[in-house]
């Protein structure tokens, strides 16, 4: 009928309330078997019943009711399997009524059941729709006898109760009567006068009411516009601070593209002054090589030259018998040619016949003032003896004397 296999039951696991309240519980009851379980307080007997209903779950073991797996049933399923009557007997179905009392009055006893049994239902969740009572009975008849007594009392005490209750009832009837129409005027005047005052007190109660709704209304409307009024404040204020943002990041977008653009011909700038100035090294480097090559190839000419005139003038030397002076000698003499044709060159394309010469008349008679003007012209020549001076040299021998050593060697001639 009922088997509880190897239980367990913990409450607080983990912490300092933690509770062992059912500890392996093992329990095989038959039908018709009738157990009392008996321990002290805190022993798990409630625990015990209270996990057979379903009040908590189990933490390990499993429970059987009439064959049927009940361990994983919430409390409101397993109500079907098992009933149950509460230790506290307050918390019963009829706790107040005795036996006579509840087959004398079963509507009593139903309406206790109602209360009480819908009261610990609805703590689960459920409501009681109906209940079905059927007679109480005992093995000695007790319960029976005390039905029947009550029966017939019950009886006894009804047709007495007509009785008395017919003679009171034509009694009453006539007090009824006279108490009626008196009754009903009083009434009728307390219920004019109860009108007139209601109509009153309804009229009083509409100007309240009235006066409410309009302050209320008055309230509600400042209300609404002050709200209103907070909004587009709030409202303004946020677009401004948009604006604002806004602003600041056109502004900052504007200073960065400038900054950027700077930015960009200042690099622009440097990288065509470093290309510039690049160019204008590698021209420099250029038309320098040109000139040290154009310099070097001329000094390498030069060179060349001095060294071929070098050559021939040792073979002069060579020549001239290893005289230095006989060289230049025969030299002077192979350009002698050259030097008075560039002395002729000079006054060669001079027009005689366009010159035209004033005379002072300081001639004495000494040639024509044409004549001493072309004489004059050819004296401002160099003679070629100051030309050798000039350069450090003596004119050879061989080409002739100057005049006044002539004249001089001639008078001394003369005066021996």
């Amino acid at each position: 009928m009922l088997k509880i296999n190897h239980i367990a039951k913990t409450f607080n696991p983990g912490s300092i309330t933690e509770k062992k309240a059912l500890l392996d519980v093992d329990l095989h009851l038959n039908p018709g078997d009738f157990v009392t379980v008996i321990g002290g307080n805190g022993a798990g007997k409630s625990t015990t019943l209270n996990a057979v209903a379903g009040v908590f779950p189990v933490d390990s073991g499993t429970i059987e009711i009439g064959g049927v797996d009940v361990t994983a049933l919430p409390e409101h399923k397993r109500a079907k399997y098992l009933g149950r009557v509460f230790q506290d007997p307050m918390t019963g179905t009829a706790a107040t009524m005795n036996i006579e009392e509840i087959n004398m009055d079963r509507d009593k006893f139903l309406d206790a059941i109602s209360h009480n049994v819908e009261t610990e239902l609805k703590k689960i969740g459920l409501r009681l729709i109906n209940v079905n009572v059927t007679d109480i009975n005992d093995e000695s008849g007790y319960i029976e006898a005390l039905g029947k007594e009550a029966a017939a009392k019950a009886i006894n005490d009804a047709k007495k109760s007509v009785a008395e209750k017919e003679r009171d009832g034509s009694i009453g009837e006539a007090h009824a009567l006279r108490d009626q129409r008196i009754e009903v005027a009083s009434a009728n005047s307390v219920a004019i006068q109860g009108e007139n005052e209601a109509k009153a007190e309804i009229a009083a109660s509409d100007a309240t009411r009235r006066e409410r709704e309009a302050e209320a209304l008055r309230r509600a409307t400042a209300a609404e516009k002050i709200q209103a009024a907070n909004a587009l404040t709030e409202a303004y204020s946020a677009e401004e601070e948009a604006e604002k943002a806004r602003a600041a990041r056109e502004q900052a977008t504007l200073e960065a593209d400038i900054i950027v653009q700077a930015e960009i011909a200042k690099k622009k700038l440097e990288l065509e002054a470093e290309a510039e100035a690049e160019m204008i090294r590698r021209k420099a480097r250029g038309e320098a090589d040109a000139i040290y090559a154009k310099m070097q190839a001329e000094a390498r000419g030069m060179q060349e030259i001095l060294t071929k005139q070098a050559e021939g003038f040792a073979e002069v030397v060579k020549a001239a018998g290893g005289d230095a002076s006989d060289a230049m000698r025969l030299m002077l003499a192979d350009k002698m040619e050259e030097l008075i044709k560039i002395q002729v060159e000079a006054v060669k394309n001079l027009k005689i016949d366009k010159i035209t010469v004033w005379d002072s008349g300081a001639n004495n008679g000494e040639g024509s003032t044409t004549s001493n003007f072309l004489s004059s012209m050819m004296k401002s020549i160099p003679p070629m003896n100051e030309m050798f001076k000039n350069a450090g040299m003596e004119l050879p021998s061989f080409l002739g004397k100057e005049i006044q050593q002539e004249k001089a060697i001639e008078a001394e001639e003369t005066v021996e």
